[in-house]
């Protein structure tokens, strides 16, 4: 009966796997376009990033980073791409951009040390973060 219902538990939890890599929904309305002070540089992005004093975003050179270090820390990979910040949440289970089942879209914004996110996911929900 263990095994029955082990077997159960592990056949639900890769359905959800599978169903979170890849949506056929249409994409969630967008911005009409991006800001025009975007910085298309995506290096101005690398380092940490703090919100409500503490960080937020963890961004590698590589494309790798952390959203949340910490307790509820999660892996992210992320790109730049035409002034929009690609950050796929599921990367440890989809593996790529190609398969994320989550991927956040923002315009974004660095000017010095602060950076802008403006969604794409959730027209006008913009937050704003502190380079640490």
């Amino acid at each position: 009966m263990k095994t029955k219902l082990l077997l159960i538990m592990v056949m639900m939890l890769t359905l959800l796997a599978v169903s979170a890599c890849g949506s056929d929904d249409p994409p969630p309305e967008q911005s009409a376009a991006p800001p025009t002070n975007v910085i298309l540089d995506q290096s101005l992005l690398v380092g940490t990033w703090y919100w409500a004093d503490s960080p937020y975003y963890i961004f590698e050179a590589d494309g790798h980073g952390v959203m949340n270090p910490g307790a509820l820390e999660s892996a992210i990979l992320w790109t730049v791409e035409d002034g929009i910040l690609f950050i796929c949440t599921t990367p440890d289970i989809c593996g790529s951009f190609a398969d994320c089942g989550l991927t956040l879209e923002w315009y974004y914004t660095v000017s010095g040390d602060n950076l802008t996110l403006d969604s794409r996911n959730v027209p006008g929900l913009v937050l704003e973060y502190i380079r640490g």
